[in-house]
């Protein structure tokens, strides 16, 4: 809803409201706010005042972006091109080592991303960069017997 229809709605019934929005800066960034507003009424019910706070909501809007992004496991795929999303798997990673796991990236499609995710110290990775999909009737019969390629699970 666009803010001046917001503030126009306010009533003495509802005198308060909390919303969001993105402002465009002079670099050509975006920034984000939140704002809540208070409408004073006087007791005939005529607006007589409006109490606004605002905040920059910025970082967390961010934060919830890449949060979206890891729900759709995008972070290994530009972790060549992207400094954040080099951070979000190194840590992912020493996170789930101090914790005792192993990690797998997926959506290894190149070289690049490959010697990246090596230097974080993955332990495993799957994708077009380590292997084409191949019809399992085209396995080696030496493989044949393996079900997993967990050394823990072999």
């Amino acid at each position: 809803m666009h803010i001046r229809q917001t503030v126009a709605a306010l009533s003495p019934a509802r005198s308060a409201v909390r919303y969001e929005h993105a402002v465009q800066t002079d670099a050509g960034g975006v920034r984000w706010q939140e704002w809540s507003d208070r409408a004073i009424f006087d007791a005939a019910g005529r607006l007589t005042g409006l109490q606004s706070v605002g905040r920059d909501i910025t970082d967390r809007k961010q934060t919830e972006q890449l949060l979206q992004r890891a729900k759709h496991r995008m972070f290994v795929r530009d972790i060549a091109d992207d400094p954040i999303d080099y951070t979000m798997v190194k840590s992912i990673n020493e996170l789930a080592h101090v914790m005792g796991k192993q990690t797998i990236a997926e959506f290894v499609e190149n070289r690049r991303i490959l010697e990246k995710v090596q230097s974080i110290g993955v332990d495993f990775a799957q994708g077009y960069g380590i292997a084409r999909p191949r019809p399992l009737r085209d396995r080696q019969d030496s493989d044949a017997t393996k079900t997993s390629s967990y050394p823990d699970q072999e």
